[in-house]
């Protein structure tokens, strides 16, 4: 099924995200470097498009839609989300809102078509180094 085939689009969207600071067991993490230069790992997980790695699909039918960005049960809490972002949201359709350190809600407008990528740096304060991680989310043509 393509992302645009589900009718059925849900108005709250669940991202986990999970990060490791040496190579974990399984498939999917992707490498990235902190700012000191240390090498992490991470994994999106959730999402509603056929991707499911964090990548968000919604209609641009003017539905206000949420995503919301956590880290799974028993992560490290010296993870924390330190700034969220967006690329190539021209409408600026995108927001977001900081519960707390640990959860992000993004909110996106839906009014038109895009192919944007949100991304947050996430801040490892046993380690004082960032990292940055970023899926895409889409708005589709209904």
């Amino acid at each position: 099924m393509s992302d645009t085939a589900n009718n059925a689009i849900p108005v709250d969207t669940t991202v986990t995200l999970d990060i490791h600071d040496g190579h974990p067991n399984g498939d999917d993490w992707i490498p990235v470097d902190s700012s000191s230069g240390t090498r992490y790992f991470y994994k999106f997980t959730g999402g509603n498009s056929s991707h499911k790695k964090g990548h968000v699909v919604h209609h641009a039918d003017k539905v206000p839609r949420t995503v919301t960005l956590r880290f799974p049960p028993g992560t490290d809490r010296r993870y924390e989300f330190d700034r969220t972002f967006f690329i190539f949201d021209d409408g600026d359709q995108l927001s977001c809102t900081n519960r707390d350190k640990r959860t992000v809600t993004i909110h996106n407008k839906c009014v038109e078509e895009m192919d944007a990528h949100y991304g947050v740096r996430v801040r490892d304060s046993k380690k004082a180094v960032t990292l940055l991680c970023d899926p895409a989310i889409k708005n589709v043509k209904v």
